[in-house]
């Protein structure tokens, strides 16, 4: 199945990256605001430890969780409690439950992809579940390889990069309306490397993406990754993916507000 393979190009990639790390390297900066290397790979064992039961470490005292704002202050709190802990447990924690994850979902039956399962966004299809976390660990593999000044996408992900680019274009309707607030009637056109060009229309408080017609009232082109980038918050590193020709204050308007939860 085309997700598994992508989850284990996603965790392997991210693995490998975080054992080859030298001591500085864990405390780089990443894109990921106030968060070094070594807190993106805390995020990334707190989340998939969660999924499995697995005991936490308290929050130390001076931590705050009204500084932050809804899911921010449950992914804080994780980052925070594992800053006092040895660079070992923090990436053996990763290691562990990347490992429990792929062996779990390896082992999935066909009807099991359709059970209710937990996710950031509550109970989804265990096959939306897993999607959701791939997303999560593909854009943070890419947050730790723009603090290491690798090359953003470095072609060894390309099934997780084109589920990735699919789900951002897939939910763009949904952030068009309840992210960028996009107005009845909008009309915008994506025209992203390798799909055929679409239509993003704005009809009674929903967005649709059709085949193009008329004039737009904007336009988005340019390579799929550079878009999925671009919608989780990453413009910067989404010019490092190619970057988007954007047009129009609609298209600039989508960008802005369309957030793809991963």
């Amino acid at each position: 199945m085309d997700l598994l393979r992508a989850l284990d190009e996603a965790w392997g990639a991210a693995i490998t990256l975080l054992q080859r790390l030298d001591e500085p390297e864990w405390d780089l900066p990443t894109p990921c605001e106030g968060w070094s290397v070594r807190d993106v790979a805390a995020h990334l064992g707190h989340v998939e430890g969660i999924a499995h039961g697995y005991p936490q470490p308290p929050a130390p005292p001076d931590f705050d969780p009204e500084a932050y704002s809804g899911f921010h202050a449950f992914t804080e709190e994780g980052v925070a409690a594992r800053r006092p802990l040895p660079l070992f447990l923090v990436l053996g924690e990763v290691v562990t439950a990347a490992e429990a994850t792929l062996t779990q979902i390896g082992d999935y039956s066909a009807e099991e992809w359709e059970q209710p399962a937990p996710s950031p966004v509550g109970m989804v299809p265990a096959h939306q579940a897993a999607e959701i976390r791939m997303s999560d660990v593909l854009v943070h593999l890419f947050d730790l390889r723009t603090a290491l000044g690798q090359p953003v996408d470095d072609g060894s992900e390309p099934i997780a990069c084109r589920i990735l680019v699919d789900r951002a274009l897939r939910l763009t309707g949904w952030g068009a309306v309840k992210g960028a607030g996009l107005a009845d009637g909008t009309r915008l056109r994506l025209e992203i490397e390798g799909r055929d060009p679409r239509d993003l229309v704005v009809s009674g408080g929903r967005g649709n993406l059709e085949d193009p017609a008329g004039d737009p009232d904007g336009r988005i082109a340019g390579p799929g990754l550079a878009y999925a980038l671009a919608v989780a918050g990453r413009r910067e590193m989404s010019e490092r993916a190619g970057g988007l020709a954007v047009e129009g204050a609609a298209a600039e308007r989508l960008l802005e507000g369309y957030r793809l939860f991963l």
